[in-house]
């Protein structure tokens, strides 16, 4: 994989790991199940994608860092198969990552191609 492919894979599971602890998690769902289900892939997805925000959720403060290592861990497992998959390009994962990052808080947003989507205050 090359270095800008995994950057990006790196970014999606960090954004989605991210959005599992926002108000915008349900559309955000929606968006990366879709693409993780694109391709014929275990219909339980969606039901995966939301066990793993219980399980973020539920850790206390102590566990919640690792948690969420190892579940941006298992994601950028997955989204990496996809986008290699794919052209090898990352452009429907790029394109996805833009959809989700507009429906992140501007101060959790980790989206390096794209810097204008965070507000002002959050760039500085």
């Amino acid at each position: 994989m090359d270095s800008e492919l995994a950057v990006l894979v790196a970014s999606g599971a960090t954004t989605l790991v991210s959005l599992m602890v926002t108000d915008s998690w349900t559309h955000a769902r929606e968006l990366v199940g879709r693409y993780l289900t694109r391709t014929g892939a275990d219909p339980g997805t969606f039901d995966d994608l939301q066990d793993a925000r219980n399980l973020l959720l539920a850790a206390d403060a102590t566990e919640r860092e690792r948690t969420a290592r190892e579940i941006g861990r298992r994601y950028g497992a997955r989204l990496r198969r996809l986008a290699e998959a794919d052209d090898g390009s990352g452009e429907a994962l790029r394109a996805l990552l833009t959809r989700s990052a507009c429906s992140c808080p501007a101060r959790m947003i980790r989206v390096p191609w794209q810097r204008e989507l965070a507000a002002p205050e959050a760039a500085a």
